[in-house]
């Protein structure tokens, strides 16, 4: 209803009804004025196109993220999300990697809980390696995991490029 509406056509019959009793022309209202808003506080003109606007949320995206691995964190609620007061690059998220060691135990690191998280700690250790691994030798890299969930994961940073599965069965990191 909303894009017949912008598209400007004639609304009869049953979709006036519609138009009527859904308060289309309320809601209409109600988006426009978000529109305008989030413009606004973007400093973007309101008319933009949405191929520009998706653009310009890349870009803005592109420039947080580089923030950010710089130590740079915007953060909307600091009492919530940072109530420590802790500096962004004391939370980089890195960690020690321990290359396992033949014949003794080697410090593991935990597998983490969330699934981003699992994601940075096996491509850290992928860059860390000075060969391709197999999914065994990542998994060998940490505490309580199943190398089926560590090969899970590989084969996701290789269905994002952000590894290469090689022919093998081992990954390397995108150089």
């Amino acid at each position: 209803m909303l894009a017949s509406l912008r598209a400007e056509e004639l609304i009869e019959g049953k979709a006036k009804t519609i138009y009527d009793q859904g308060l289309v022309g309320m809601l209409r209202q109600i988006h426009d004025d978000i529109d305008a808003a989030t413009a606004a506080a973007y400093g973007w003109p309101a008319d933009l196109a949405e191929p520009e606007i998706l653009k310009r949320l890349v870009a803005l995206n592109h420039a947080r993220a580089d923030e950010e691995a710089r130590g740079q964190v915007r953060w909307l609620r600091p009492q919530y999300q940072n109530p420590s007061g802790e500096d962004a690059s004391s939370k980089t998220g890195e960690m020690e990697l321990v290359t396992p060691q033949t014949g003794g135990a080697a410090k593991k690191a935990p597998w983490p809980a969330e699934m981003l998280e699992q994601v940075k700690a096996v491509q850290a250790v992928l860059q860390a390696a000075p060969e391709p691994l197999k999914p065994e030798a990542v998994a060998a890299h940490f505490q309580r995991v199943k190398t089926e969930k560590v090969q899970e994961t590989l084969k996701t940073l290789a269905g994002f490029a952000q590894a290469h599965a090689l022919e093998d069965g081992r990954f390397a990191p995108i150089s």
